[in-house]
């Protein structure tokens, strides 16, 4: 989640780091805790993600109509609520329809592509050929949506069941265990810098289904994802163990953290709060702006904590993260 606040500050450099591994980390971390529920996985999905998505929404609606009336643009009222409404019942992660005149409603575009990804899933898992079908609604979706983008982040949900099989081999043959983690994290390392280099800048957007070089961006996103999670391991279980409990507080509210995340990206004037902070040198302006971000993170974890209404919402009290 760090990493996702940080690859919305529209830094290249942070980009191409944080891009080619991030989302796909989510799906794996998905794939490798799945387990088959089958006749209450599609309730349980719709209440864990579909209910926020749509309640995370009208608070940026909400919020957009407050932030209107106090700046006296009464004009623009209507206009500003059903573009959002649009954007919130199209849900596309960052592509415009510019035909319908439909915007992207941003970072929670991951919620619906988990959901088709999980549903899917769960039917073909045990499916002798999972990889194939998998490898197949991958090739289709990052194809098919260079001429046509359905709604509800369906195309990014296909793709992603290729990333939930990745976690669930992780889990069978035990990738992170202790006899494996040393010589993974390695090679892993080895191919993560690898792919980073001949990317040339270039990263795979799930969101929008965009994987400029396909193989090199799948194999640098599951190394990157590898690295990441023994890397976590061993912090774990080192003596800075303290870090590794502050951080697995902090994500066990992951699905918090994305959800208001999106709040303030679409309604805190934050240019103008860094004015008023004279900030100007850039180096600066980015960092200050960087924990600005992860403070308000923490207090939205804080308010929907202590709030029963939103607690139930967002499913604080099963203590789920959002790749639960």
């Amino acid at each position: 989640m760090l990493c996702v606040i940080a690859g919305h500050l529209g830094v290249t450099q942070v980009n191409s780091l944080v891009f080619s591994f991030h989302m796909p980390l989510f799906f794996i971390i998905s794939g490798y805790l799945y387990m088959p529920r089958k006749a209450s996985l599609l309730k349980r999905k719709f209440k864990h993600l579909i209910l926020p998505y749509f309640f995370t929404c009208f608070l940026i609606i909400l919020l957009s109509l407050l932030a209107n009336m106090l700046d006296g643009q009464y004009n623009l009222i209507l206009e500003n609520i059903c573009s959002l409404v649009l954007s919130s019942l199209y849900g596309s992660g960052s592509r415009q329809i510019y035909s319908l005149g439909v915007g992207a409603i941003g970072a929670i575009w991951f919620l619906w592509a988990l959901f088709w990804a999980s549903l899917v899933y769960e039917i073909i898992h045990d499916n002798r050929c999972v990889w194939l079908i998998a490898a197949i609604l991958f090739v289709l979706s990052y194809g098919t949506s260079k001429f046509i983008w359905l709604p509800l982040s369906l195309f990014s949900g296909m793709s992603a069941v290729l990333f939930l099989h990745v976690g669930q081999t992780m889990k069978k043959y035990n990738l992170f265990g202790d006899r494996n983690a040393i010589l993974t994290f390695l090679i892993c390392t080895i191919v993560w810098i690898c792919s980073l280099y001949f990317d040339h800048g270039q990263y795979m957007s799930m969101s929008r289904c965009d994987c400029p070089n396909a193989l090199n961006e799948i194999a640098g996103a599951i190394a990157g994802t590898c690295v990441v999670i023994i890397a976590s391991k061993k912090l774990y279980l080192s003596r800075f163990k303290w870090i590794s409990s502050v951080l697995e507080k902090y994500g066990r509210y992951s699905l918090i953290v994305l959800c208001f995340h999106l709040v303030e990206l679409n309604c805190f004037p934050w240019d103008e709060i860094l004015n008023l902070l004279n900030v100007s040198e850039t180096v600066s302006r980015i960092l200050i702006l960087y924990i600005m971000k992860v403070v308000w993170s923490v207090f939205a974890i804080i308010i929907v904590v202590h709030i029963p209404l939103l607690a139930s919402i967002y499913g604080v009290k099963k203590q789920v993260n959002i790749c639960a």
